[in-house]
């Protein structure tokens, strides 16, 4: 009778372990796709602040010494 339920447990035990590696297995799956599919998120970010940066610098250039304010 305990060998019965120890083997019953067991499967049990077994079974869930499956289900759990498989979701691990899913997730990890997504998170891929996700890493891959944003890839390029990053450098379209970088390179639209530092458009941004660029454009800034030309505000000043010609109405006032580098770091002083515009007298206008």
């Amino acid at each position: 009778m305990l060998g019965g339920a120890l083997t019953r447990v067991s499967s049990r035990w077994d079974k869930q372990l499956g289900s759990v590696m498989d979701a691990c297995a899913l997730n990890s799956n997504h998170m891929d796709f996700t890493k891959n599919a944003h890839a390029g998120d990053e450098v379209f970010i970088e390179r639209h602040v530092s458009s941004i940066h660029t454009l800034d610098k030309g505000f000043d250039e010609s109405y006032a010494p580098p770091g002083e304010k515009n007298p206008i």
